[in-house]
């Protein structure tokens, strides 16, 4: 099974205790992952997970507070999670993560300076484990995912979710411990 299988399986699992669970879906063009709010099983099969996946979903949670909810987050965004926890925005009960073993998200900026013309409407974009495959006006370019991540990815010190009810993936190192302040 895929890493997105997982999570959907996951994700069926608990939906029918939960309001929605929050994930993402390809937005306007192939290029580009937009907040989706699951509320039912058929909303799974619009769930996307990988390197297109870059917003932190987790700054949703405060509008969701006293009401039971999930949320998909990778490793940097479980840090948002454990800060709004500390804080007091978010009840713990109230949520369930569903943390993901990340390999870094892409920099639109860096992809759009990469490809070869000026990137109007983006037709398709295929992920590999170490590429893009993207197709614009026809042509497809072929770019390195090393050459693209954020910069953040190159300084991550927590790309597996720090705080999670399913870890979904192989974890890259041992979890640290969550520095919850009660």
């Amino acid at each position: 099974m895929s890493q997105l299988d997982d999570l959907k399986t996951a994700i069926k699992s608990r939906l029918g205790e939960l309001e929605c669970v929050i994930g993402w879906e390809q937005g306007y063009d192939p290029l580009h992952a937009t907040p989706l709010f699951i509320r039912s099983e058929a909303d799974l099969d619009r769930l996307i997970i990988g390197p297109l996946a870059v917003h932190n979903l987790a700054t949703y949670l405060t509008g969701w507070k006293g009401k039971k909810v999930g949320v998909v987050v990778k490793g940097c965004d479980s840090k948002s999670v454990i800060e709004l926890l500390n804080e007091k925005l978010i009840n713990r009960d109230d949520v369930v993560i569903f943390g993901l073993c990340c390999d870094g998200v892409v920099s639109q900026r860096k992809i759009r300076k990469a490809l070869p013309a000026d990137p109007g409407f983006v037709e398709s974009v295929e992920s590999g484990a170490d590429s893009l495959k993207v197709t614009v006006a026809g042509q497809a370019a072929t770019l390195r995912l090393a050459d693209v991540q954020s910069d953040k990815c190159a300084v991550c010190d927590a790309p597996d979710a720090i705080v999670s009810d399913f870890l979904i993936g192989k974890a890259h190192t041992p979890a640290p411990a969550p520095s919850l302040k009660c």
